[in-house]
Formats: C-alpha cells, structure tokens, sequence
C-alpha cells in the first residue's frame, strides 16, 4: 500500500531529520525506512527502499534498494529497473499490469480487461532482486545499476556508467559496462578501514579527524573504539508505522 506524501507528514519526517524537496501529493512504497539525518531530495521511490544516516540521493529511480550510511548519490541515477519478461510471447507490460498503469488513462468505455485473471502463466514476469548500496559509497550523474548487485563500501560509481555486476569495495569504477579503474587505498588500508566500521559513528563525533591521512584517521577511530564511545544509533523511522500512529498524516 503506498503511502502519500502531505504537507504534515512532510513536516514530521523534517522534525525526525528526514527531509525532501518532495511536494505532497507524491506516493512513496509503504516499506521505507530512513535513519536520520538523511534527505531523499527528488528520488522517485517505485518499491521499497532504506535509506542510512549521512546518505543523500539527488533524484532518479530507486526500485527495491538499501542504501548505508554515508552515501552520495547523484542525478539521475537508476537503481534496480527490472526487466520486462522476454520468455512470454510480448515484452509488453499490458500483460501483466492494469491499463491504467500503463498508459495512465482508463480501459475504453465498455471494456473490462484483468491481466491477473485474463491472461495464463506459469512464470512471473520478473523476478525481484534487492539491491544492495553499502556505506560511504559515491554514485555520479547518471549511472545505471542493474537490480541485485551489490556495490561495497567506499567505491565509486564513475557518472554515466552501467553497474552490470558486483563491486568490490573501495573500487572506482566507469564505463559500459563498468569495469575498475584502480582502487582508492592500498590493499592494506582498505582492510583496516573495513575493519574500523567507522561509519558507525556521526561526523560530530569524528571532530578533529584528519581526512586526507589515512593511518592518522584510523588511530582516531581505534581510539573511539578504546574509550568505548558509543556508536551513533538513531531510532530508525519506518514510514508506514509513523503513518499508522497518526493517519492524519497523509491527509492533504
């Protein structure tokens, strides 16, 4: 069931550090979830989506994806876009979707057409594949990733490149399909940067950290770690358990 965006819900998402450019009257899947603070800016969410702490996505097409913490998504990305089925006799969604959304207008007068019960199958149109955007990744402009991959922490989708397969974390990647470049560390820091989970904790919390030095961050996050700060662990909003609270929430 999904869910529309008003002007109250949007204030309340705002007020739990949540927040869009979203105007109400917009639908969202009713399996979404955010960890504040995080923004969803324009993205057009078809199905369900989670979106991490500290992560952005610009606008572009989101279908079945979760999302770390720490992520730059660009514009007009696509993510997880399934296919239409290629084994029955037509790739035409006519045969599996309603007409009116497909065409965005009522069957003719008269006619009475349901694709659930008027047509036979013994096979799905698609099949969902989840896909899965690990933490302090960064998508550029108009890169497309295939529904199902999974793109690891710290890499880079170059702008304008088509993801086809899974990536190894810190990879850069570009390209059709995109292939790697080079990787951003060495082997050595890029596992004592997994290691750290440093993402676990807010940038607040980084204060002091030095960017650009990678054995000097990692000592400030061991640290952390040694003085037993606690992570960052916000209560996560699921949008359709805020809206089941208050229903007035998605009224105009």
């Amino acid at each position: 069931m999904a869910v529309t965006l008003s002007e109250k819900l949007i204030d309340a998402l705002k007020s739990s550090g949540v927040t869009t450019f979203h105007r109400p009257g917009v639908r969202l899947p009713d399996d979404v979830i955010f960890e504040p603070p995080c923004s969803f800016k324009w993205m057009r969410v078809e199905h369900s989506i989670a979106v991490g702490a500290f992560s952005y996505a610009v606008n572009g097409y989101y279908f079945a994806c979760r999302i770390g913490r720490y992520c730059s998504l660009g514009e007009d990305v696509q993510i997880g876009r399934h296919a239409h089925p290629t084994n029955w006799f037509s790739t035409s969604p006519f045969f599996y979707q309603d007409f009116h959304l497909v065409l965005d207008q009522p069957l003719p007068s008269g006619v009475k057409l349901s694709p659930r019960t008027d047509f036979s199958r013994r096979t799905p149109p698609t099949t969902l594949k989840v896909t899965h955007i690990e933490n302090d990744v960064y998508v550029g402009h108009g890169a497309f990733i295939l529904p199902g991959v999974t793109i690891g922490t710290g890499a880079v989708v170059g702008a304008c490149s088509v993801v086809t397969k899974d990536i190894p974390p810190y990879a850069i990647v570009a390209g059709s399909p995109a292939r790697i470049v080079r990787y951003r560390f060495s082997e050595r820091d890029i596992e004592r940067l997994l290691a750290s989970a440093w993402w676990d904790f807010a940038p607040w919390q980084l204060r002091g950290a030095s960017v650009d030095d990678i054995p000097r961050f990692l000592d400030l996050v061991v640290s952390l770690r040694e003085a037993n700060t606690p992570v960052y662990a916000p209560k996560q909003i699921k949008l359709a358990e805020l809206v089941a609270k208050d229903v007035s929430l998605q009224t105009p």
